[in-house]
């Protein structure tokens, strides 16, 4: 199977997320396989052992969620890949393509805004008053994690591997474009670079 992400976004009335810093209420952006293929392949290219919980013993990306998660990766195939004309899993040789299925929905017909995003607000502030689990921090909804990741980065940078700095430098060249401009970080290797 492919890792097609699932996003969904709940988002805040009138919120310009291209241009402004508002949270939205809720941004779920998940793989429908254990991990992601980025982690997956960044976890290859530095030659760690990788989880078996993550990769059948053949190496292809095992489904979350078990026999739910691959129903969800089913359907997330059969709309981003065969409904996009973009390809679909299959012993036949194919070229990668990326495919995107989006449905937004006008809430505005069915309910009232103001009342829809005030009822969110209502259940996402009960949800997260819950007590935590023993031993567990706050309760976090989806999309705060990395809204807060959004905002170190704007203040710090970004972080990038060595392993993928070198790339980024190869590929500069190959193609005969400048790299972008970097600075090393104060990490423990100092292998690590912002950009």
């Amino acid at each position: 199977m492919d890792d097609r992400p699932v996003i969904l976004l709940v988002s805040e009335e009138h919120a310009d997320y291209l241009l402004d810093d508002r949270p939205t209420h809720l941004v779920l952006d998940i793989a429908t396989s254990t991990v992601a293929m980025g982690r997956l392949s960044e976890w290859r290219d530095r030659g760690e052992v990788i989880p078996a919980e993550w990769v059948t013993p053949t190496g292809v990306l095992k489904p979350f969620g078990g026999f739910k998660g691959f129903g969800l990766a089913l359907v997330a195939e059969a709309l981003a890949g065969a409904l996009t004309s973009a390809g679909t899993v299959s012993e036949a040789p194919s070229e990668e393509l990326q495919g995107v299925f989006l449905i937004a929905i006008d809430v505005a017909p069915l309910r009232c805004l103001d009342e829809f995003t005030g009822e969110v607000d209502s259940f996402i502030s009960y949800v997260k008053s819950s007590p935590p689990a023993p031993g567990e921090g706050p309760v976090r909804v989806p999309g705060e994690g990395s809204a807060g990741t959004t905002e170190a980065r704007r203040r710090t940078g970004v972080a990038v591997k060595a392993f993928t700095w070198r790339e980024i430098l190869r590929m500069a060249d190959e193609f005969g474009v400048t790299p972008p401009v970097s600075r090393t970080a104060g990490g423990s290797n100092g292998t690590d670079r912002d950009t």
